[in-house]
């Protein structure tokens, strides 16, 4: 790509609480419409089909690498002695695309592999929701829009179940559904998300089942996860947890 130009971004904030989510302790963090974000592209590369996307990144410097041209709503971090989970949404200049995106860092550590009994595990999660992306081109300028985007954060109690290799847990804003191998986690998220104009706690009208990975120990467990629909949503989160004794 030739040179870009930064996007011009114009926001409307609408909501800066944190109102319970039910009998859950879910809360928003943020919450707002999109105006119009525009970057200058080279119409002459072919751009990806998708207009949404979601992607795993590094954590640097406690700060997620997720090749971003312009982060909206800066970025959300939940952290314990196990280690540190960051998660944006944003926009990627480089693709033209909406864009939510997670990692994690492990500190502390998880702990030693655990082959059976069941643990459970206090953990502390954050996600990002952009929706309703879209995009359009006149010359060499790409405009992308969305409809909503917020991020929202809680806490939950997840189980490790060793003998049967299961993460589960759930609230009101995901549900976890993990299997265990070794150290290793892997499975997906259920999150449940208004599609449409949120004004307070979400309608949850929408879900979006998302890919998870991370790790497992006797001391704790850290995981990061991802999904799009390609079309107009995107989503990203993780959490990380102690183990309770």
């Amino acid at each position: 790509m030739e040179s870009k130009k930064p996007f011009s971004m114009i926001l409307a904030v609408l909501v800066v609480a944190n109102c319970s989510g039910g009998s859950d302790s879910s809360s928003f963090v943020e919450n707002t419409v999109v105006g119009n974000d525009q970057v200058e592209s080279d119409t002459e590369d072919q751009l990806p089909d998708e207009v949404a996307s979601a992607r795993f990144g590094d954590v640097v410097d406690d700060e997620l690498d997720a090749d971003f041209s312009v982060m909206a709503n800066g970025e959300g971090s939940v952290s314990n002695s196990v280690g540190l989970v960051a998660y944006s949404i944003g926009y990627d200049g480089d693709t033209a695309q909406g864009v939510a995106a997670s990692g994690y860092r492990i500190d502390g550590g998880v702990g030693s592999v655990v082959t059976t009994g069941t643990v459970n595990y206090d953990t502390q999660y954050g996600l990002g929701v952009l929706s309703g992306i879209s995009r359009s081109t006149t010359g060499a300028i790409n405009s992308i829009s969305a409809d909503t985007r917020y991020r929202e954060e809680g806490e939950l109690v997840l189980s490790a179940d060793f003998d049967n290799g299961s993460l589960t847990g759930s609230d009101s804003a995901i549900s976890v559904d993990g299997s265990i191998t070794g150290g290793d986690v892997s499975g997906s998220v259920t999150v449940y998300y208004e599609d449409g104009f949120v004004s307070g706690v979400p309608e949850r009208n929408a879900t979006m089942t998302t890919s998870l990975e991370g790790a497992i120990g006797a001391d704790g467990v850290i995981g990061r996860f991802k999904g799009t629909d390609g079309d107009n949503v995107s989503v990203a989160g993780g959490f990380v947890g102690e183990a309770t004794e």
